[in-house]
């Protein structure tokens, strides 16, 4: 696939194709809870919920061995009482939710996620999370880090922690004072997303891949 072909390609199996073995467990793990929080077909319960953040905390490294299986285990009950009651649908919506908590993770799980959830718009998170595979951004240089007591960092940690997204054109605005020169970087920190955790341009700044 030539760069001009990922660009303009919107078919998310595709683009997974291209990433085969090009991206890391973390965000692919990211990838599957930002298309699982974004189902807008199911009902999402208090429950699915503590699942979609916990497949968050495993990807970060946060979340222990018992904490997964803990997980893992609610929506498993959850899925069985789906299939006794015949909820198919929901049965299938809670398999997609146990894939970010699954021990290995790679382009083939995604792929399978991406097939299950059908969601217009979900290559954009691709976008959001990978970036540009042919041009990737240079790490910031440590004069833009160091500026103004790291306000850079802060706010991006701060977005990060907080999923505040909406806050990417006031770090857009930091980088530019500290001297940022990285125009797509910058575009992307004004783009209108939807941007997830695991942003390319927020992981860019606190060094996360």
């Amino acid at each position: 696939m030539t760069e001009a072909d990922l660009l303009a390609c919107t078919d998310p199996r595709k683009m997974l194709e291209y990433l085969r073995g090009k991206v890391g467990d973390r965000k692919l793990r990211l990838l599957a809870v930002a298309w699982c929080d974004q189902i807008t077909h199911q009902t999402i319960t208090d429950r699915d919920r503590v699942a979609i953040r916990e497949g968050e905390r495993y990807a970060d490294g946060l979340s222990g061995e018992s904490e997964r299986f803990k997980a893992w285990d609610a929506i498993q009950l959850s899925k069985e009482a789906a299939v006794r009651s015949e909820d198919f649908d929901r049965a299938a919506w809670l398999m997609c939710l146990q894939r970010p908590l699954a021990k290995e993770m790679d382009a083939d799980d995604l792929i399978g996620l991406a097939r299950s959830v059908s969601r217009p718009g979900a290559w954009v998170h691709i976008r959001d999370i990978i970036g540009s595979l042919f041009r990737p951004s240079a790490p910031l240089c440590t004069d833009v880090l160091a500026w103004n007591g790291g306000t850079v960092r802060r706010i991006a940690g701060g977005i990060y922690e907080d999923r505040a997204f909406g806050r990417l054109p006031i770090l857009a605005d930091a980088l530019l004072d500290a001297g940022c020169e990285d125009e797509e970087l910058l575009a992307h920190c004004r783009s209108e997303g939807p941007h997830v955790r695991g942003c390319w341009a927020v992981d860019l700044i606190l060094g996360k891949t």
